[in-house]
């Protein structure tokens, strides 16, 4: 019932080495054509702050794996355009290696057959002129880098262009049949403050969502100790920035695996879960997606966009939530149902029969400020905190559940 995110793509045609680095904001407004968004401002990559916090994942309750929180920002709070990370430490990763994309990237299903030899690395490939071919193979290719919401695969691809959506979860396991996209939405995430998300037509129509910084790499055995963060920056002519940052994680210990709470439907298009946060978890997201009506082939009762759509409820203590009635894809003043019911997508479809909108819901719990530290929140903040009381960025991640509205 999965479905991937569209992927927005920004032409770029100075991004091989050797560009000039800019700097392009996370979050704000501006016309229909936005891209969470704004202005790109020529900056020197040499001023911008690099940070680094690790932490186990417990994953579904049937893997573990490696969380990385990090962020590059300039001192305005923006991203740096272009950047290629290495992380090392005393973590292992998994014995088989992933298959590399047309940008060299791994991160998918494994890690490249190179880090794997090399052990305790996790990388990316520097910047290449678009075209070329056979391109060394790392974790993070030539397209992915850190930015301001974490490691993102926005560096310009093989064909020149930028992809403007985080990574889907877990990485180097894009298989899993828990995967999910890490995209936020209303009423957690609402840029404008409209009930509506990034869905208002303020934004390009393939920003979906907002990035909500989560990645965690299954099977990578972590371990406490020494880890270490570099970003190469490619800048103007021959000159290259190397960034870097320490982090030492003082113990490696999992939190619980939480349980997915059950929708119980208002009959409106909204309402409620009670939601149990394991011991340990002090901050959490509750991730819904709908996928529009179970009624193959046809129309939910949306009017201004379509499934799949993004709705994220913030949890900081155990107890029943409510996901508005109202939050469907719409405008500023189109407000549709959240999650579209049989009667509202009967309607919608001229009386035809029409079953209710099919749904996923998961719970994303984490000992550190994941909801907080967010770059929607933190845009003009070139050093946001991200590490949790404990010392270390732990995150635990249900198992989906699905369903279908009355």
């Amino acid at each position: 019932m999965k479905k991937k995110n569209k992927v927005n793509q920004v032409s770029i045609t100075s991004r091989a080495a050797g560009a000039a680095i800019a700097v392009i904001a996370i979050a704000g407004c501006g016309g229909n054509a936005a891209s969470p968004p704004g202005a790109v401002t020529v900056v020197s990559p040499s001023s911008a702050t690099l940070q680094l916090a690790v932490g186990t994942a417990n994953l579904f309750g049937t893997s573990t794996g490696l969380n990385v929180v990090t962020t590059l920002r300039t001192p305005a709070g923006k991203s740096v355009l272009v950047s290629t990370p290495t992380l090392t430490g005393p973590f292992v990763l998994p014995a088989t290696a992933g298959s590399p994309d047309g940008n060299g990237s791994t991160i998918a299903s494994g890690p490249s057959a190179s880090e794997i030899a090399a052990g305790g690395i996790i990388s990316g490939t520097p910047q290449v002129t678009p075209g070329t071919v056979n391109i060394a193979a790392s974790t993070f290719g030539t397209s992915g880098g850190v930015f301001a919401g974490g490691f993102q695969p926005s560096n310009a691809d093989n064909q020149g262009s930028a992809a403007l959506q985080p990574y889907p979860q877990p990485n180097y396991n894009n298989a899993d049949a828990n995967a999910f996209e890490p995209i936020g939405g209303p009423p957690a995430f609402d840029p404008n403050g409209d009930g509506e998300g990034t869905r208002d037509g303020t934004f390009n129509s393939a920003i979906l969502g907002v990035n909500e910084g989560i990645n965690a790499f299954e099977g990578v055995t972590t371990k406490a100790g020494a880890y270490k963060e570099s970003v190469l920056i490619p800048s103007n002519g021959s000159v290259q920035t190397t960034l870097t940052t320490n982090f030492t994680l003082p113990a490696a210990t999992l939190l619980p695996v939480p349980t997915a709470p059950t929708f119980v439907p208002d009959g409106k298009g909204g309402g409620t879960f009670a939601v149990t946060l394991p011991a340990g978890v002090t901050d959490a997201l509750l991730n819904i997606e709908d996928l529009g009506s179970a009624t193959s082939g046809v129309n939910n009762c949306y009017t201004n966009g379509a499934p799949p759509a993004y709705f994220t409820i913030h949890v900081t203590a155990s107890g029943t939530v409510t996901l508005p009635d109202s939050d469907g894809v719409g405008s500023p003043t189109v407000h549709n149902p959240t999650i579209c019911t049989a009667a509202q997508n009967t309607t919608a479809n001229g009386g035809t029969a029409t079953k209710g909108d099919a749904y996923t819901v998961q719970l994303i719990g984490a000992d550190y400020p994941l909801y907080a530290s967010n770059v929607l929140f933190t845009l003009s903040t070139p050093n946001p905190a991200i590490l949790g009381a404990g010392g270390s960025d732990d995150i635990t991640i249900s198992p989906i559940a699905t369903g279908v509205s009355p």
